[in-house]
C-alpha cells in the first residue's frame, strides 16, 4: 500500500504527464501522414507438374518444354523489381505533388491533383531537385527550384529544360485549382521498385496452400494504391501472355525449321526405297515371295517328271540292247509322255508276239521266220533311235528345269535379306512420315493456341481500400500514450528512488540494524523555533511534545537528563531539533539548560537571537568563572537556560577531556532537570564521541531525502559497538501529509 501511496501523492505529475503524452499522440497524428490499407485477390493456377506456360501447347504431351510453374515461383515474380518498375512507368508514377498547407504537406494524386507531369527525361542529379509551382491562372504558371535564384513563367504544355529533367506541366480536369504552393520531387523509378519488392508490397496466399492471393499495399493515396494493384495484375498477365506468345512463336519457328529438314530427308528416303526395289525387283516382298515359291514348286515337279521320263527310257532302251535278249519284250511303259514311243512301242511287242507265233511252227530259217525277224529289228531301232532323240529333248529340258528351278529357289532364300533390307527401309520411311505428319498437326495446333492465348490469373476482387487509415493507429496510440503517462512518471520516480542514495523512508532506518526511533517530524516551513511555548500549537509543536512524551518514559528506571543531540553531517536538523526539544521540555516546569556544544561551528546562539558571550570554552580554560558566569536565559521560556560555546576557539577535541568538563556536567546535573547538548556530526569530528561519558541519552537526527544512506552503516556500527549510549533516532523534514506516520501516537520502539 505505501508504494501506491507514494505514486498517488504525486498525482498532480501523473497528470502532467498524461497531458503531455496525450498532447504528442495528438499532435504525431496530426503531422503525421495517414496510410490506406489496398488490397486485391487474385486467383493463379498452381502447376506442380510441371506443364507450365505449355499446357495446353502443341508439346504439352512431351516432357522437353516443361516448366515448373508453382505458387510461391509466381509470388515472387508478382513482387519482382523489374514488373514492379514497369508499372510505376505505365502509371507515370515518376513524381510526387505536395500541396503546402503550412505546418503540413498534403501530397496528391490523379483525381485529386491540380497538374499532371510528364518527365521526357531525367538524370541522377535531378532527384535532388525540389521544384516549386505557383499557378498564376489558367494558362501560365511560376516554376522555381529550391535553392535557386530564378523563378520562370511557363505555358501550361510547355515543354520545360531544366538542370537535370525534360519536363512538361499540364492542368487535369479539376475545377478548383489550387491556390497553395504546390512542390514537386522526381522519383527514382528503379529504387521505388525496389522498396515495393522488398518491404511495401506484401503477397500471401488467403489461406495456406491456397491457390488465392492477396496482394496488399499501403499508400498514403489509396486511389494510387489500387491503380498499382490494378496495374500490377495487368502487367501479370501481359507477362503471361507474352511468355505464352512467345513460347509459341518459338515453338512454331521450331517445327517450320524441323519441317524443312525431315521433308528434304523423307524425300531422300523414298528414293532410297524406290531405288532398292528396282536394284532388287521387289514390288512387294510378300507376293513376290509367294509368287516365286509357287513356280520354284512347279520347276521341281517339272523337272521329276523328266526325270522320271528319262528313269523309264533309260530302262527301255537298257532292255531292248540286253545281249542275252535278241528280241525282248519292251517292258511296261506306265509312265512315258511321248505318244509316238508309245505308239512304237505297242506295234514292237504286237510284232513280237506274232513272230514268237510264227518260230512255234516253223524253223528259224524259215522266211517266214527271217522276214518277221527283220521286221523286228527295223521296229526296234526305230525304237532305240525314237527314246534317243526323245532322251536328248528331255535332257535339254531337264536343264532347263533344272536352272529356273536353282533361280527361283535361290530367290526364296534372299527373300530374308531383301525383307530385312526393305523394311528397315520402311521403318525409316514411316518415321519419317509420320514426325512430318506430327510436327504440321502441333504447328496448327500452336497457331490456334497463340490466337487464343488467355492469362492464368484471375482477378477475384478488384484493388479496393479502407476507409479509415491503418498507419498511424490513433486508439493504439492514443493507447501508448496513455500507458506512457503512467509509465514515465513511474519511471521516473521509480529511477530517482534507485539512484538517489539519500534516506526516504523510515524502513530504510529499522531495516539497518535493531535502531530505537524516538518519533519523526514533519516538514517545517524557515528554520527558526516553532516549538516555543505552551501557547503555540501547530503541527511540529504538537510532535515535539510527543517526542518529549516518548523520552520521558520510564524504561526500566532509566533516568534520561543528560541529552545529547548529534547527526552525521551538517544541515540534518541537529541544532533545530536541540532547541524545539528543550523548549518542549521547559514547557512541563522542568529546568533546562541548553549547551551549545558545537564548539567547531556554532550556530545556536544565532538562530535564539542571542549575542556571543563567555561560554563553555572560557570556562574550560579559565578556572576563576563560575556556572554563573557563563549561563544566560533563552528569551524563550523562563525554565530554559542557555550556555554557548564562548569565545575562545578550541584547537582541537582532546580539550573536551580537560577535568574542568566533568566539573561542569556535575554542577549542571544538580541544578538543572534537563541538560540538552547541541553538538558537532559525528561523521565530521569526533567531539561528541568525547563527551558520551558525560551524557545518558543520545538523539540522532536524521533528515529525509538529505542523509546519505551510507551513513547508515555508520549509525548502526555506534548502535552495534555501543560507542554512544541509549542512542534513540529522530527523522527530520517528513512530508505533512504523512503526519500520521510521524508523531500521533509514536513512542520509542525497536
Amino acid at each position: 500500500m505505501k508504494p501506491i501511496l507514494k505514486y498517488l501523492k504525486l498525482w498532480y505529475v501523473f497528470l502532467i504527464c498524461m497531458l503531455l503524452s496525450v498532447s504528442f499522440a495528438a499532435g504525431y497524428i496530426y503531422i503525421t501522414t495517414p496510410y490506406y490499407f489496398v488490397s486485391t485477390t487474385l486467383m493463379l493456377q498452381d502447376d506442380k507438374k510441371g506443364d507450365g506456360v505449355l499446357k495446353e501447347s502443341a508439346f504439352s504431351d512431351l516432357n522437353m518444354f516443361h516448366t515448373t510453374k508453382t505458387i510461391d515461383n509466381e509470388i515472387q515474380v508478382l513482387r519482382s523489381a523489374n514488373i514492379m518498375k514497369k508499372v510505376l512507368e505505365k502509371l507515370g508514377i515518376t513524381t510526387r505533388i505536395f500541396l503546402d498547407k503550412g505546418i503540413v504537406k498534403k501530397e496528391v494524386y490523379g483525381s485529386s491533383s491540380p497538374l499532371k507531369i510528364t518527365v521526357f527525361n531525367i538524370a541522377q542529379q535531378a532527384y535532388k531537385k525540389l521544384l516549386k509551382i505557383a499557378i498564376i491562372n489558367g494558362e501560365e504558371f511560376e516554376l522555381g527550384i529550391e535553392g535557386g535564384k530564378s523563378v520562370k513563367r511557363y505555358h501550361f504544355g510547355e515543354r520545360i529544360l531544366g538542370p537535370g529533367f525534360v519536363i512538361s506541366i499540364d492542368k487535369t480536369l479539376l475545377k478548383e485549382a489550387s491556390q497553395e504552393p504546390i512542390e514537386v520531387s522526381f522519383i527514382n523509378t528503379s529504387e521505388l521498385a525496389k522498396s515495393y519488392h522488398n518491404v511495401r508490397l506484401d503477397i500471401s496466399p488467403v489461406v495456406k496452400d491456397a491457390n488465392v492471393l492477396q496482394i496488399s499495399l499501403q499508400d498514403n493515396i489509396p486511389e494510387r494504391g489500387m491503380a498499382i494493384l490494378n496495374q500490377l495484375i495487368k502487367e501479370y498477365n501481359l507477362q503471361d501472355i507474352t511468355q505464352k506468345n512467345q513460347m509459341a512463336l518459338a515453338t512454331i519457328n521450331f517445327i517450320d525449321t524441323r519441317l524443312s529438314y525431315l521433308t528434304a530427308d523423307l524425300g531422300s528416303v523414298e528414293l532410297n526405297v524406290q531405288k532398292y526395289k528396282q536394284q532388287n525387283r521387289v514390288t512387294n516382298i510378300q507376293t513376290d515371295a509367294q509368287s516365286n515359291l509357287q513356280r520354284s514348286e512347279a520347276y521341281k515337279q517339272d523337272l521329276e517328271e523328266v526325270k522320271v521320263q528319262l528313269s523309264i527310257l533309260n530302262t527301255i532302251s537298257g532292255s531292248m540292247r540286253s545281249v542275252g535278249s535278241f528280241l525282248p519284250i519292251v517292258p511296261g511303259t506306265g509312265g512315258l509322255q511321248d505318244g509316238t514311243l508309245l505308239a512304237l512301242i505297242e506295234k514292237y511287242n504286237t510284232a513280237l508276239e506274232s513272230h514268237q507265233q510264227i518260230l512255234l511252227g516253223n524253223l528259224p530259217s524259215n522266211p517266214l521266220v527271217i522276214q518277221s525277224k527283220d521286221k523286228l529289228v527295223v521296229m526296234r531301232n526305230n525304237i532305240l533311235n525314237n527314246i534317243l532323240s526323245i532322251r536328248t529333248n528331255l535332257n535339254i529340258r531337264k536343264r532347263s528345269l533344272s536352272s529356273n528351278y536353282s533361280e527361283f529357289d535361290a530367290r526364296i532364300k534372299a527373300t530374308p535379306a531383301l525383307e530385312t533390307g526393305l523394311q528397315q527401309r520402311d521403318r525409316e520411311q514411316a518415321v519419317k512420315a509420320n514426325l512430318v505428319q506430327y510436327l504440321m498437326q502441333k504447328r496448327e495446333e500452336t497457331a490456334l493456341a497463340l490466337s487464343s492465348n488467355v492469362a492464368d490469373a484471375k482477378v477475384i476482387d478488384p484493388a479496393g481500400s479502407d476507409s479509415i487509415a491503418s498507419k498511424p493507429k490513433k486508439q493504439f496510440i492514443y493507447l501508448c500514450a496513455f500507458f506512457m503517462g503512467l509509465i514515465v512518471p513511474v519511471s521516473l520516480i521509480s529511477a530517482k528512488d534507485y539512484l538517489n542514495n539519500r534516506i526516504y523512508t523510515i524502513e530504510e532506518v529499522k531495516e539497518n540494524g535493531n535502531l530505537k526511533i524516538l518519533g519523526e517530524l514533519c516538514h517545517a516551513q524557515g528554520d527558526g523555533i516553532l516549538a516555543e511555548t505552551h501557547k503555540t500549537r501547530n503541527d511540529i509543536s504538537e510532535l515535539f511534545r510527543y517526542l518529549r512524551s516518548n523520552l520521558t518514559l520510564d524504561e526500566g528506571g532509566l533516568r534520561r537528563q543528560v541529552l545529547m543531540v548529534t547527526s552525521s553531517i551538517q544541515g540534518e536538523g541537529k541544532t533545530f531539533t536541540s532547541i524545539n526539544l528543550a523548549a518542549s521540555l521547559s514547557e512541563i516546569k522542568k529546568r533546562v539548560v541548553l549547551l551549545e556544544f558545537d564548539l567547531r561551528k556554532p550556530d545556536l546562539l544565532r538562530k535564539l537571537g542571542l549575542s556571543e558571550r563567555i561560554g563553555i570554552s572560557d570556562y574550560i580554560h579559565n578556572r576563576n568563572l563560575e556556572l554563573a558566569d557563563i549561563i544566560q536565559p533563552s528569551g524563550l521560556s523562563e525554565n530554559l537556560s542557555v550556555i554557548g560555546c564562548g569565545t575562545i576557539l578550541l584547537k582541537n577535541g582532546n580539550e573536551l577531556q580537560n577535568p574542568r568538563i566533568a566539573e561542569l556536567f556535575e554542577l549542571l546535573r544538580a541544578e538543572f532537570d534537563y541538560v540538552v547538548l547541541d553538538t558537532s556530526p559525528v561523521a565530521l569530528v569526533a567531539d561528541a564521541f568525547n563527551l558520551t561519558t558525560y551524557i545518558d541519552t543520545t538523539i540522532y537526527v536524521i533528515r529525509y531525502n538529505y542523509t546519505n544512506r551510507s551513513y547508515l552503516n555508520v549509525l548502526a556500527d555506534i548502535d552495534n559497538n555501543n560507542k554512544l549510549k541509549d542512542l534513540m533516532i529522530i527523522l527530520n523534514d517528513g512530508k505533512a501529509n504523512n503526519i500520521e506516520e510521524y508523531g500521533y501516537g509514536s513512542r520509542c520502539y525497536s
